[in-house]
């Protein structure tokens, strides 16, 4: 069975991989990530949206200094939906599993060029999207409160 949702393109707009020259291996690294994103709904009123992801491993310093590598990316999808799929249904699927497809493409575009790079591949953790989105509502919602 074909999934509703489909990722039709994707483009990775920006990225930062930054190797640590003080990172010895001998602290144990606790990873710190960040993620953001941004949503918008074709203005044709089409079931068609783009998705932006924005990912910092270790952007503050406390991290990186005992971190291999510092991360920046950016990455954006465009999504489709058949004309037919109920708009219930499309709220439902959209940030959950759009992100998580986005997401995948991001942990693969780090783990290729931290491969290459001079402490080895990084795979970005596994994240719990609901929890991120949820978040990031109640955060617009405390926002419009003040």
């Amino acid at each position: 069975m074909l999934a509703q949702l489909e990722i039709n393109q994707y483009f990775v707009d920006k990225y930062t991989i930054e190797a640590n020259p003080s990172f010895d291996g001998q602290d144990e690294s606790t990873d710190q990530i960040d993620i953001d994103f941004a949503m918008a709904r074709a203005s044709d009123g089409s079931p068609n949206f783009e998705l932006r992801l924005f990912i910092d491993l270790n952007k503050e310093e406390e991290f990186f200094s005992k971190a291999p590598y510092r991360v920046h990316l950016q990455v954006t999808g465009y999504f489709s939906f058949p004309e037919d799929t109920e708009e219930k249904m499309i709220q439902k699927l959209i940030a959950p599993n759009g992100l998580a497809i986005l997401y995948g493409c991001a942990r693969n575009v780090v783990s290729q060029i931290t491969g290459i790079g001079r402490f080895g591949r990084v795979t970005l953790p596994s994240v719990n999207f609901l929890e991120i989105i949820k978040e990031k509502a109640q955060n617009e919602q405390k926002t419009i409160a003040e």
